[in-house]
Order: C-alpha cells, then structure tokens, then sequence
C-alpha cells in the first residue's frame, strides 16, 4: 500500500507536526489536549487505495466500510483530478467528522492536501470541544475576522500547516514553523476586530511600543477604547460611548509618548477614545452598551510591556513582553462543569457554558460574593425574602452581575441564569465543617449548603464563594463530606 521510504517519511512528519501541535495549544491550556495524525491517500499506476491513519497507537480513522458508504470511487474522485485539485478531498474528509458522532465532542482542524512522494496528505488535529467552548468568543461578527484568540491560533496553525506540506523537501522543518510566531501572528490577526481594518500588525507593534514607556518613573496603567471608525463621526457618534473631551487635533499611535501621557488621565470609566488609526479624545462607556453589538473593543494596559484586549470587562486575550496568551480565569471550566454535573446530570451544556460566563464576570468586581445555583432558586429566594431582595426574574449577563455584586449578601440564580434575589443573607445551623481560618462568606456558604442538603424538600445546589483575595471555592454536598 506504501513505500518503506514513504512510510519512513510521513512517521518523521508526524512526531514533528505532534511537537508543534503541543507547544502551540498546551502553551494556552494543556486541556484542549491536541490529537495529531497524517491523514492520506495512496495511488500508483491509476490505482486508488484506502485511507487509512500513520498511527498504530490509534484506531483507525478510516475502513472500508467508511469508504463505502462516503462513496469514494473513481467516478466521483479519480486519480488524474486528484493530481490536478487535491483539495477535491476536503469537502468528504469534513463531512465524515461533521457527521460521526465518535467526534461530536473534538474541535477538527482540516490541513489541505498535498501531495508528498506518492502519497495524498493531510494533517487531521482533534481539540477538545468543551475547553474550546469555554473561552469567551465573539457571535456576530463576520468572517474572516477571527471570533475569538483560540479561534485565531486555529486559523493560523492550519495556514502554517499547510505552508509545511507545501514547501516539504524545499526547506527543513524547523525553519518552516514554530508555534512561538504562530501565536504571535494570531495575535496580530486578532486585532483586526479593533476596527475592522487591515493594520493590525500596525497596532500590535503599536501598543508593544506604548506597553514599555513609563511616565514618570511608573509602570503602565490605562486603557483605550477602540471602535470603526465611522462610529466616531461628529453626526453619528457611538450612541454608546460618551465623548467628554475632544482633542482639536487627532494624533497617530505612532506617538507613543503623546499617547503614553494621556494615559495617565485614564480610570475605572475614563478611557481615551480611539478609531485605530489615531486617538480623538477622552470619553466613558454608556451603560446601554449592547454586547451583541461587539464594536467596542478596550486595550488596557496593565504593567510594563503588559496588555489585555477586552470585549467591554471580559478579557479575550493577554500579551505580555510580546507573548500573547489566553486568559487566565481563576476558576477552571472543566472544573466548573464536573462539579455542576454531579447536581444537575442532565443539564445542558449551554446553560452550564452560560453559568460558568456569569461566574467569571462575577470574579472581575473587586469585592468578593457569593452566587448560589439551584433549581429552586425561585421557591429559596421567597422563602429568605426577609433577608435580601427578592426580583423579578430577569436572565443574567456579565454586564448586569458585575453590578449586582457590588452589595454585601448572595445572589440566587437558577441552572438558566435567572436571578431572583440579590443581597441575599443565607441561613443554615451551626456546622462542624467550616473552616475558621475562613471569612464569613465561607463559612456562611458551608452552614447553608448541609443544611440544605439534609431537608429532603430542597434540591441541591452549588454555592460559589468568591473571597476579595480572588480565592474561589465550589461548595456542594459532596464537596463538604
């Protein structure tokens, strides 16, 4: 079926493309758990043979059966057109994952195929689906500006992939790609969504310039609204960004000091108002921003050569001393998602990737909170309406809960993200299981959950404490055992 010489090859293209694959998704979160393998086609003399995976580790991707059932025959693919347009295999390689469920749960990433020696080859790269999902990602905005960082990384890892099989045998491998400058061209095609524009790579240089001058012997702190610049016309301003100070003349980024300077006014609400290309003013973000709108994109700057690019308060990207990197959240999905499941088994995975939004957007506030997830949030919050304040069931977004836990007490929500109390005080008898070298909240948390947990008439519920020191815990039943 293939060459010993082939053989040889393709198994040396492997284990390099499988050390890239690692160093580019384990750099930004080992649990998207990259699965690599050579996807190929073998024909001689007129002939076309199975397909099948280089990789006895695993089982196979392809049999015949497979191949039957997608129709792969020469009357519809034949090896003269193969020569000609091998890409022909793309649209029949997708749609067997697309539709086999054995990877409804991967993320597939599709390299085009080349042809090295005599065999047809693709690079397949499986991620993991639910870690994917759970990094905040824009919905409306429109290809081929990327959606999200990892999305990004994505785009450019399959470009540097097919760069490889493209340029095999004329270049060696280690000078063709290395994910370090993957990351950083991610990186760069990510800013495309600060204006719309092409000169992202103008603006990443841009703010790594500004990132690394102090003022005055202080390190960095500040942020800048970015929005198109047909936003920021005198007859049509952003009805959602406030302009409270214009400058007579706009300046270029390019003056970094000028723009290093005005930073300094910048605060919590203040920002220095920008279309890309130069900065305009000085003005504040309306509360009637609509996030489904996604054109108001923030960089703030937060230490010497430090940055993150920001959609309203939800981090979507950091960059530090030119490396760029996903946001680290305090509290894990996968971990999140273990402990809601042993509750709530049948929960949907939307509304668990909902929940685990709300309580990110929850950690970004400075004090700390508690947020308590149940079933019967409606019938709990009635029942301690003496002790909080009981609301109209409104769905919860992380522009709103950002602002709901400014006040002291816990905020009770249901498994769709429905709040129906604020401020809420929770009850519960004396424990044995807290913990005195923990605040109130803590402890507080732990009396209700076993409480709960005791009567028979109430369901069970997840109680999230997050302390003013950004210490998270995931409090249940099972947790306090």
């Amino acid at each position: 079926m293939i060459s010993k010489h082939s053989d040889d090859i393709l198994r040396k293209l492997l284990r390099f493309i499988r050390l890239y694959a690692k160093g580019t998704f384990n750099s930004l979160d080992k649990e998207l758990n990259p699965e690599v393998f050579i996807f190929y086609y073998v024909y001689e003399n007129g002939v076309k043979y199975n397909t099948i995976p280089l990789n006895k580790i695993k089982s196979k991707l392809f049999n015949d059966n497979d191949l039957e059932a997608f129709s792969l025959q020469n009357s519809i693919i034949n090896t003269n057109t193969l020569e000609k347009n091998t890409n022909l295999m793309m649209p029949i390689t997708e749609s067997y994952f697309n539709n086999n469920n054995v990877y409804k749960d991967k993320v597939v990433l599709i390299s085009d195929f080349h042809l090295i020696e005599d065999v047809l080859t693709s690079i397949v790269t499986l991620l993991d689906k639910d870690v994917f999902d759970s990094y905040y990602h824009l919905k409306n905005i429109l290809n081929p500006i990327p959606k999200s960082f990892l999305g990004a990384v994505c785009n450019e890892y399959i470009r540097d992939i097919n760069k490889l099989l493209y340029d095999y045998q004329r270049k060696s491998y280690d000078s063709m790609i290395d994910f370090k400058e993957t990351l950083k061209h991610s990186a760069i095609s990510m800013l495309q969504i600060l204006g719309y524009s092409g000169s992202s790579i103008n603006i990443y240089n841009n703010l790594n310039k500004i990132s690394s001058l102090n003022y005055e012997g202080k390190p960095i702190k500040g942020k800048i609204i970015f929005t198109d610049s047909s936003n920021l016309k005198k007859q049509s301003m952003h009805q959602s960004i406030e302009l409270i100070m214009e400058f007579n003349d706009r300046f270029s980024q390019n003056n970094y000091r000028h723009v290093r300077k005005l930073l300094e006014i910048t605060r919590d609400d203040l920002y220095l108002i920008s279309d890309t290309k130069h900065i305009k003013g000085i003005g504040r973000i309306n509360k009637n921003y609509n996030y489904s709108d996604e054109n108001i994109f923030i960089i703030e700057f937060t230490n010497y050569q430090t940055w993150n690019l920001n959609h309203m308060d939800v981090s979507m990207m950091n960059v530090s001393h030119d490396r760029a990197t996903l946001p680290r959240e305090v509290i894990k999905y996968t971990d999140f998602k273990k402990q809601i499941r042993k509750l709530f088994k049948e929960l949907e995975l939307e509304k668990i990737k909902n929940l685990y939004k709300i309580i990110i957007a929850a950690t970004k506030q400075e004090k700390g909170t508690i947020i308590v997830i149940s079933s019967n949030a409606r019938s709990e919050a009635t029942r301690l309406k003496t002790q909080g304040f009981l609301v109209k069931p409104i769905e919860l977004n992380p522009n709103i809960i950002k602002s709901i836990t400014s006040i002291d007490g816990a905020i009770l929500i249901d498994t769709n993200c429905v709040c129906h109390s604020i401020g809420t005080i929770l009850d519960g008898l004396a424990t044995l299981k807290g913990d005195m070298s923990r605040g109130a909240r803590y402890n507080s948390s732990v009396r209700y959950v076993e409480t709960i947990a005791k009567n028979p008439d109430y369901t069970d519920c997840l109680v999230v404490v997050i302390s003013e020191d950004k210490m998270i815990d995931l409090i249940t039943k099972y947790s306090i055992k």
